[in-house]
């Protein structure tokens, strides 16, 4: 069992986003594909944002929600995911890059839902309720621009 405060988990969450944005900058770094190129910067500055996003929210916050106290059951689950090493002389299509995207979105969503099971303070609960649905919506508007850039 690990025990830590909303603070720390959304230092974890800022990293993951920061972590992120670097995995698809490697991405963007070594693809030659124009199209690619499109998709990865899309997501590398979408995950600076949301980044940015929980860094600005934790400076806002009332600091007795960032003090709340949680318990996790499986610590080793929260927030793991790393880049993926990519054969480029594959190449690196639209589809690797969005399976890579659903499986860094579905760690999230899990880490929120885990989150939303172990919380007794109804305040902190809202917040992370929140940032599920805006997660969720965010990866609706992923879905559908990759799939406009991928017929162009």
């Amino acid at each position: 069992m690990r025990f830590e405060q909303t603070h720390d988990i959304l230092n974890h969450i800022r990293d993951f986003h920061s972590c992120l944005s670097s995995c698809y900058q490697h991405l963007e770094d070594e693809t030659v594909r124009e199209r690619t190129k499109l998709l990865l910067d899309y997501l590398i500055n979408r995950e600076k944002e949301l980044a940015s996003a929980v860094e600005n929210f934790m400076e806002e916050a009332d600091p007795e929600l960032l003090d709340t106290w949680f318990q996790f059951a499986d610590e080793g689950r929260i927030l793991k995911f790393s880049c993926p090493i990519v054969d480029m002389n594959t190449g690196l299509t639209i589809d690797k890059i969005i399976q890579l995207a659903q499986e860094a979105h579905d760690c999230l969503i899990s880490t929120f839902d885990e989150i939303i099971m172990n919380c007794d303070s109804q305040r902190v609960t809202e917040v992370f309720q929140t940032l599920s649905e805006q997660a969720k919506k965010q990866w609706h508007t992923l879905v559908h621009d990759a799939n406009l850039l991928s017929d162009v």
